[in-house]
């Protein structure tokens, strides 16, 4: 099995981002629709991060259910385990929220860096999330 280059991996991110980030918009739309203008930000912090953990557990669903998101899928990559078997709920969601260390204050950044390092150096282009659930990305023939 072929891995997944860095530009496949990175647009299919981009994808999946842009396509949470409109949910996220949404449902922040809808909270502010239902319970007025009147709400404090910290609220509706809390309501996006409420969000975005929701729509990262349907990300991870996916894996475990066919390989890949919508944007992997586009791109005609998919998440298999280590040994190039299907990936199980439990690699999807450690690989899926291992990148909730992206968000981190000040450490974010740095993690961020390291999982792009770790895709264009180490052999099998697996981040910090794939190396934690034995996981990597490849190409679908």
């Amino acid at each position: 099995m072929q891995s997944a280059t860095f530009l496949q991996r990175l647009l299919a991110f981009l994808i999946d981002a842009t396509l949470l980030l409109l949910v996220q918009v949404l449902v922040l739309f809808v909270v502010l629709l239902v319970f007025g203008l009147e709400i404090p930000d910290a609220h509706l912090l809390a309501v996006a991060e409420l969000a975005g953990l929701v729509l990262d557990s349907g990300l991870a669903w996916q894996e475990a259910n066919g390989g890949g998101t919508f944007g992997k899928r586009l791109l005609k990559i998919r998440v298999v385990r280590a040994d190039g078997g299907n990936v199980g709920y439990r690699q999807a969601f450690i690989r899926n929220f291992a990148r909730l260390g992206w968000q981190v204050p000040t450490f974010g950044a740095l993690f961020l860096l390291a999982d792009a390092l770790l895709l264009l150096v180490q052999p099998r282009r697996q981040r910090i999330g794939d190396l934690l659930a034995e996981t990597r990305v490849v190409r679908v023939q």
